[in-house]
């Protein structure tokens, strides 16, 4: 199966927007009001899940029925297996796909909007492939690729030494600062806000819960999971944002 699928001489934002309209997925079932303009429809799939009722799984459905292309569940894919080597994690955040397996020069793709040909020929361009592309939820596509992103930024973290009690630092303000700076648990917060920039993300929410501790980024309108760090370090990653925050670390609400 080719990647050329008819939409070559169109660009991504006018070919997702005539698969919307022809499919009868309108702005009309948004939980926003649209205007009467005619330039309310969307220029990403993301904007459009965001600004509609309308669940990912049937605009997958939809995706797949209009262009006749395979529709995956990839919750079924083991991410270990995968030939991620073939093509740079920035191009995969960038062009919001993810390479599934490869067989001699096909390099199978998973994608949950297939109406992006110059991002298509971009990734042949660097894999030296073919592709033949399969469709796929684009909640469950954000949830692979936020995984890939934290592997990538290095937001695995040890427990224990997270959990270390804090060496006390010597009296040298320049000393002190560099000993917080190196603390587990500071690094660990640095590196989630770096990670969150890089990403584009526009809200980073951390969850305390009695029984865990989740934090998630909210991109294109969705919440995703990145990282769920011990729960009895709720209370120490609190008073760290709040020191970053410049707020009273004695207050509680």
């Amino acid at each position: 199966m080719s990647v050329s699928i008819g939409l070559q001489q169109t660009n991504s934002t006018t070919a997702l927007q005539r698969f919307l309209s022809e499919r009868n997925l309108r702005p009309g079932r948004s939980r926003k009001t649209v205007t009467e303009s005619g330039s309310s429809l969307p220029r990403s799939l993301g904007q459009f899940i965001q600004e509609t009722a309308v669940a990912s799984a049937d605009i997958a459905r939809q995706m797949s029925r209009y262009f006749s292309l395979p529709l995956l569940d990839l919750t079924a894919v083991d991410l270990k297996r995968c030939p991620l080597e073939i093509i740079d994690t920035d191009l995969l955040q960038q062009h919001q796909c993810l390479p599934l397996w490869q067989q001699g020069k096909t390099l199978y793709l998973a994608v949950a909007d297939a109406c992006c040909p110059a991002a298509f020929t971009d990734i042949e361009f660097h894999t030296n492939c073919k592709l033949s592309l399969l469709v796929v939820e684009y909640d469950k596509l954000q949830r692979c690729l936020a995984s890939l992103r934290r592997q990538d930024a290095g937001l695995q973290f040890d427990a224990d030494e997270l959990s270390a009690p804090s060496s006390r630092p010597g009296p040298d303000s320049q000393d002190q600062d560099a000993q917080i700076r190196d603390k587990p648990l500071v690094r660990f917060l640095n590196r989630i806000l770096d990670d969150a920039v890089q990403a584009g993300v526009s809200d980073i929410h951390f969850e305390p819960y009695e029984g865990f501790y989740r934090i998630r980024y909210r991109q294109d309108g969705l919440l995703h999971e990145v990282v769920r760090p011990p729960p009895n370090l709720a209370a120490g990653i609190a008073s760290r944002l709040k020191v970053m925050a410049r707020m009273n670390i004695a207050e509680r609400r």
